[in-house]
């Protein structure tokens, strides 16, 4: 299955302004799964980052 996930640098207003726009197009559009994630691309986050797509993952797998 195909699915949509998108990264945003975290305090980067200028893309998650955009992400409402790329979620419309991706659900609405695509009808694709999207999971939206907010990330300040360090290893300190890397564990919530997993645990999001995973658990994304598990949902849509059903």
């Amino acid at each position: 299955m195909d699915e949509a996930i998108e990264m945003v640098l975290q305090s980067c207003h200028t893309y998650d302004v955009e992400s409402s726009f790329i979620r419309r197009f991706a659900t609405r559009e695509k009808e694709l799964p999207y999971l939206n994630t907010e990330t300040d691309y360090s290893q300190t986050d890397t564990g919530q980052v997993n645990t999001r797509l995973v658990a994304f993952w598990e949902t849509i797998d059903k």
